[in-house]
């Protein structure tokens, strides 16, 4: 099982991955060809959905939007106990919904994409243009220092942190009035700066969000952190693997 972000259609061709600036790469035949094992192929969010939902915070949860906060924004529905996919398998884009109408330009050709402003791409680069540096000179500026950084008191990076944490609950608030989901899971890198992002995203969620979709929502970080993914693709190797040999267990 292969789990990667971007459009993949259902023959396990990568249709586009801005990220990896990747376009009609046929993944499952790579894969097949160098390993002797049967091959199937899904979107990063869709699996850390179907993750979640098995073995994380979403067991007791019948509708729910994880959300992959990484070097982009994916996410992955789960409606009914079931992953929602759209008509053509594409569904879960949000990363790429427009917040800012003359905003910066995206990979993916469009402008003000939520991922530019919420993802951890986003904060590295904001903290680059703030010349933010870790605290080692061997060691290059990632998520795991400044959450040390903020956590010791440095107050630009706190100010980053809740700036990241506001564009991630306008993102959010878009979602939860349009799906009204009971349950939100926050998985993925920027998982690790939960203590400074639950309070900006929520204080943006009570005032722009819909009363009535968020009075049964509940929002929560993964438990499973970066693990989310691969769980999720190892129940999808296995349902794959009991479909394709058609294997039933009594």
């Amino acid at each position: 099982m292969a789990s990667g972000s971007g459009i993949i259609d259902d023959k396990g061709t990568i249709l586009f991955a801005p990220n990896l600036k990747w376009e009609n790469i046929d993944l499952k035949s790579m894969i097949a060809n160098e390993f002797p094992f049967p091959v199937a192929i899904d979107n990063e969010a869709n699996s850390g959905a179907l993750g979640e939902k098995l073995f994380g915070v979403g067991k007791d949860a019948s509708n729910l939007i994880y959300v992959s906060a990484g070097i982009g924004i994916g996410t992955g529905i789960i409606i009914d106990n079931e992953l929602y996919k759209g008509s053509s398998g594409f569904s879960g884009e949000m990363g790429h919904l427009t917040i800012e109408v003359n905003g910066k330009k995206c990979s993916c050709g469009n402008r003000g994409c939520w991922e530019m402003y919420a993802s951890e791409n986003a904060l590295l680069e904001q903290a680059k243009s703030l010349s933010i540096h870790s605290d080692r000179a061997d060691k290059p500026l990632d998520i795991e220092s400044l959450v040390k950084m903020a956590d010791d008191g440095h107050v630009e990076v706190i100010h980053l942190f809740n700036t990241i944490g506001e564009y991630l609950g306008i993102g959010l608030t878009n979602i939860i009035n349009t799906l009204n989901p009971e349950l939100i899971i926050i998985g993925n890198r920027l998982s690790a700066a939960k203590n400074w992002l639950i309070n900006p995203i929520r204080r943006v969620i009570e005032n722009r969000a819909l009363p009535f979709h968020r009075k049964q929502l509940r929002i929560e970080f993964s438990g499973l952190n970066i693990y989310s993914c691969a769980l999720g693709a190892s129940s999808i190797a296995v349902s794959h693997f009991f479909s394709e040999n058609n294997i039933t267990v009594e």
